[in-house]
């Protein structure tokens, strides 16, 4: 019960600072965004390594979910920027599918050496996150972030750059344009409550199938690594197809899969899966370089945080709208449904 209400916590904090903290990063800069961001990783990585009340487990993962929000939507947009700084903003997909790949990869790897350190101790799991979180804030404090490209008008002395801010997003948003990418995320999160739950939840599915626990860990290691690789083809599939033919495919091919684990076959049901882990990855990858081509770069962080809004807010209902269909149903009828 108190892991459930740490990640209620955890979840909470980072979804209701979604959005002011993609304003505070257009405002302050994307740069000292993330590292805030890091710096409140830091914090939480060093709490768990050494405290042990339930309060401050509280505490600290609040703190680890304000980090969460401070990143997203910053890092990405400090990424466009600086290639745009240097004419490559046509090269976007490419490094961003390479940058998610190394990610990949070195998570399938910390979760292979976080299994060892943890047979030591799991204040040394902590540790060593705080070790490797330091070394990546040094490197974000380091970094240079162009702002007046982002703000070519004087902060002036009439108003803030937060005020500011706040105005391009407004006028943004009542754009043509800003109303057509608002509806384009609601249906994007729309998308990402059906794949995201459906992935993380076959765990559950899989076991149905009298899978050990063993089993299914290797199972979803493997679809990790072909889900990390994936990335790469996403810059080849968007040179061969437009954005509004990857959508249909996408999004008609998913639904007809996650229906057909109704049948019950396992081996069709690890297809679907892996299916599920890679497709929509693509896709978001995709979608997320289409609108970053189309966004102003003052307001870029705050847009994102708010496509990040959006996905989480659908994901959450996702969550609870599908544990109660398995309360009901069972495992293989509610996925499908």
């Amino acid at each position: 019960a108190q892991i459930g209400v740490l990640q209620s916590v955890l979840f909470f904090s980072s979804f209701a600072l979604e959005l002011p903290t993609g304003i505070l990063g257009d405002s302050v800069g994307r740069k000292w965004s993330v590292f805030l961001g890091l710096v409140c990783m830091m914090i939480h990585y060093a709490g768990m390594a050494t405290l042990s009340s339930f309060p401050a487990f509280l505490v600290l993962f609040f703190i680890l979910g304000t980090g969460f929000a401070f990143i997203s939507g910053a890092n990405k947009s400090i990424l466009y920027d600086s290639l745009k700084e240097c004419g490559r903003e046509a090269d976007y997909l490419k490094v961003n599918s390479r940058v998610n790949t190394i990610s990949a990869v070195a998570l399938g790897g910390a979760m292979i050496l976080g299994g060892y350190i943890r047979s030591l101790s799991w204040t040394f799991v902590y540790i060593s996150c705080l070790g490797t979180t330091c070394i990546a804030a040094l490197f974000v404090f380091l970094m240079h972030e162009e702002r007046d490209s982002q703000h070519p008008d004087p902060a002036g002395h009439e108003k803030s750059q937060l005020s500011s801010t706040l105005v391009e997003l407004k006028q943004f948003f009542s754009s043509d344009l800003g109303v057509k990418l608002l509806w384009l995320f609601v249906a994007f999160g729309l998308f990402e409550a059906i794949s995201t739950p459906f992935f993380i939840m076959n765990q559950k599915l899989l076991s149905h199938f009298k899978l050990t626990t063993a089993q299914v860990g290797m199972a979803f290691a493997g679809i990790q690594v072909l889900s990390g690789i994936s990335y790469l083809a996403s810059t080849k599939i968007n040179a061969v197809l437009s954005y509004q033919k990857i959508a249909f495919i996408t999004l008609i091919s998913s639904g007809l899969l996650v229906m057909s684990t109704y049948a019950g076959n396992l081996y069709l049901s690890l297809l679907v899966v892996c299916y599920m882990a890679i497709v929509p990855e693509i896709f978001y990858i995709i979608t997320e370089t289409h609108v970053q081509h189309q966004i102003p770069s003052r307001a870029r962080a705050s847009i994102m945080s708010s496509l990040s809004f959006i996905q989480t807010f659908f994901i959450a209902l996702s969550y609870i709208m599908i544990g109660k269909l398995m309360d009901i149903f069972g495992e293989v009828t509610a996925m499908s449904l």
